[in-house]
Formats: structure tokens, C-alpha cells, sequence
């Protein structure tokens, strides 16, 4: 069964971001970039919001991840995600967090059963599925793809699952994914 990869916010005081560079490209398009792409990709911790703890990976405004979570997509075979430098700062105290990656999913699959997925529209072709549904015979041999009707939606193998589960990552979550 695949996962949707999620950060657990159940947990609590987990910072949040506000990307401040590379407005000029679609940080989920699931294509390559190209070969002279600029790095470092650069954040901010929102002052807006309570939270401060560093999480292990953040899914908005793009999937940014600490290195040992790259790490581990590695050596699970993962072979489709490109990860670039980026810094995280705190405008507040000065700290510079330089340990996370942007993490480019290389691969949008359109596989989602919108029918049979809980979903709803959000204005100009984009959905958010909440509890995704995919066919069996439109399920990628990919370890980890985009879904392409919902864009911000970071899918995963069963395989890579169990890997990832078993790393040690508290603060991760998967959410199963329906397949018939």
C-alpha cells in the first residue's frame, strides 16, 4: 500500500516557513531543473506563528527536508528526488539553519481516482485531496512521485515506507493511500 508523505503538525511547536527566493519557479512541478538552477534556496521562520521547533522536513511552500532525511531516500534506492542547498533563517535571533535541502520530486503521475478520493476544488484546475484513491493499474513503479492532481501531494511505495518509518523520523507522518 503507498503513503502520502506528510509533517506531523499533531505534534506541536513546529516552526513554519515563508519561501524568500526562487519566486520565479514551480518548486512542485515534479520537473528537472535545470543544470545551472541557482542555489542556495532561501526561508524564513514565520514570526507569525508560535512554533520554533525545526521539524524534519517541511511540505510548504516546497518539500525542504534535513540532509539525514535525504539521506535515507538514498539508501532506500530513491533515484528521482534532486536535492539543493538551502538556508532557513531566523530573522529574530540571527540563526541560520543550513542543514535542510529543498527536495525536487522528480515525476508527476496522474493517478488519483478524484471520484472515489476525498477531495475538494480550490479555484483555477487545482484540488486538494485529502484521502487519495488510486487504481491499481495507474500505480507508478516509482518509489516516490507528485500526484499531479493534487501537486503539493508527495506520494511514496509501500517499500520506501518501511524504510522511512523504521529511521527514526518522530515527526513524520504517512497517511495511506487507497488503491483498488
Amino acid at each position: 500500500m503507498p503513503y502520502s508523505l506528510y509533517r506531523d503538525l499533531t505534534a506541536g511547536g513546529g516552526a513554519l516557513i515563508d519561501q524568500t527566493s526562487h519566486w520565479d519557479v514551480n518548486l512542485f512541478s515534479g520537473a528537472k531543473l535545470p543544470p545551472d538552477f541557482e542555489v542556495p534556496l532561501t526561508f524564513e521562520i514565520d514570526l507569525d506563528t508560535e512554533g520554533r521547533r525545526m521539524p524534519t522536513l517541511f511540505m510548504v511552500p516546497a518539500l525542504v527536508a534535513r540532509k539525514p532525511f535525504f539521506d535515507a531516500l538514498l539508501r532506500a534506492g530513491v533515484d528521482n528526488v534532486d536535492a539543493y542547498a538551502t538556508v532557513i533563517s531566523n530573522t529574530q535571533t540571527g540563526e541560520r539553519f543550513t542543514d535542510y535541502l529543498f527536495l525536487n520530486v522528480v515525476g508527476r503521475v496522474a493517478a488519483a481516482d478524484l471520484a472515489a478520493s476525498a477531495h475538494r476544488p480550490l479555484g483555477g484546475g487545482m484540488q486538494l485531496i485529502d484521502q487519495i484513491t488510486i487504481p491499481r493499474d495507474r500505480l507508478p513503479q516509482s518509489h516516490i512521485f507528485r500526484l499531479a492532481e493534487d501537486e503539493l501531494k508527495v506520494v511514496i511505495s509501500d517499500s520506501l515506507y518501511e524504510k522511512l518509518a523504521g529511521a527514526g523520523f518522530d515527526d513524520v507522518y504517512f497517511q495511506p493511500v487507497t488503491v483498488r
